[in-house]
């Protein structure tokens, strides 16, 4: 299980459609030999994957055999393997169970939900630049309905009858989100 309280944030400068982290893998229960490499996240996947490159450069033995289906084939018969796997802030996941899998470019590791489950992900594109947040364990829901709701009373209830409608509209307030159409 991976180390209690810690957590990281990952910033783009634009928006980005991919999200990838450093992501160091080792045998489990070892730190003598750790394979460095990038790894993407991907809500997409049920289990995290590592590369054939990974499995020999730790020369890591099977643990046993499973069947999967990717993005190009159904059905495939691939290699599982015991490692832990050691994320930013020191977030260290002992004892994973991953499969050997091809990967894109320079990737040598698939983050799954396997790992995401075990935490709470946000991802925002604030004015146009793109950041993910990891946080393990998870401590309380993340609900932007209810952030929305409490920041638009808020909102409102400074705005004047007939003032610009904070809803950006253009209308006045009173003729737009006021209380009289209970909008809010």
């Amino acid at each position: 299980m991976p180390a209690k309280g810690h957590a990281f944030s990952t910033r783009y400068t634009g928006l980005s459609n991919i999200l990838t982290l450093p992501v160091k893998i080792c045998i489990t229960g070892t730190s003598d030999i750790v394979y460095s490499t990038n790894g993407i996240i991907d809500t997409g996947a049920t289990n995290s994957v590592i590369s054939k490159k990974v499995v020999q450069a730790l020369k890591l033995p099977p643990s046993n055999y499973t069947r999967v289906n990717t993005a190009s084939e159904q059905n495939v018969l691939a290699a599982t393997y015991i490692v832990d796997i050691i994320l930013k802030d020191k977030i260290r996941i002992e004892g994973l169970t991953v499969t050997e899998g091809p990967l894109m470019d320079d990737l040598e590791c698939l983050l799954g939900m396997d790992i995401i489950n075990m935490g709470d992900l946000a991802i925002t594109n604030y004015q146009g630049k793109t950041v993910y947040s990891f946080r393990i364990p998870s401590v309380q829901a993340i609900d932007f309905v209810e952030e929305t709701k409490k920041l638009k009373e808020k909102q409102f209830s400074k705005t004047g009858r007939n003032q610009p409608c904070p809803c950006g509209s253009g209308k006045i307030f009173k003729r737009c989100c006021g209380p009289k159409y209970g909008k809010f």
